[in-house]
């Protein structure tokens, strides 16, 4: 008898607990996520959710490679569709993705890239900071011009996206629309 009494008291103690562990969860849980958020990207890593893929690289657009037959979104980017029309300075029109797209097929020619995965979009495309002989290509493409910073996704590239309309690089020489405006009115 003393065994089943023993029983109820810890079971009414584990009730409470566990309404009070239900408790600091919904407490502490939007902070891990903002956490999450703002930090993961360089978290990942170090508990091995990120892995690295490299090769030949292919170009397939503006802002995406392909390496052994993987697609490949360039993290934290947005280069211009290849259909999409900039204008510039002189208010000519030029198709600024195919320009975007044979850049960064030169700037890559036939060397080894490696690419090192933040995400998988939804698509199924590994979303990754891709680098050629030690330069990052995302902030290459982003400095010189022929992409955006994609803010929606991260803030990283945002200095070399000042510095490129500071100098008037690329499409910030004259005028455009931003690839992911553009791809929202173009379906």
């Amino acid at each position: 008898m003393s065994k089943v009494i023993g029983a109820l008291v810890f079971l009414k103690e584990g009730v409470r607990t566990v309404w009070e562990f239900i408790r600091l969860l919904a407490l502490a849980a939007p902070i891990g996520v903002y956490a999450w958020v703002i930090f993961g990207p360089w978290i990942q890593p170090l508990f091995g959710a990120s892995s690295t893929i490299a090769g030949r690289a292919s170009v397939i657009d503006g802002d995406t490679i392909s390496i052994h037959g993987q697609r490949i979104r360039l993290y934290g980017i947005d280069a211009p569709e290849s259909r999409q029309v900039c204008y510039d300075g002189n208010r000519h029109g030029y198709r600024c993705g195919q320009l975007a797209t044979r850049a960064l097929s030169n700037k890559i020619g036939g060397r080894r890239v490696s690419c090192d995965q933040r995400d998988i979009d939804r698509y199924g495309r590994i979303v990754a900071v891709c680098q050629a002989d030690g330069e990052n290509l995302n902030g290459w493409l982003v400095r010189e011009g022929l992409a955006v910073a994609y803010m929606r996704y991260s803030w990283r590239y945002v200095p070399a996206e000042i510095g490129a309309r500071f100098s008037r690089s690329g499409i910030w020489a004259g005028n455009f629309i931003k690839p992911e405006t553009w791809r929202r009115q173009n379906r």
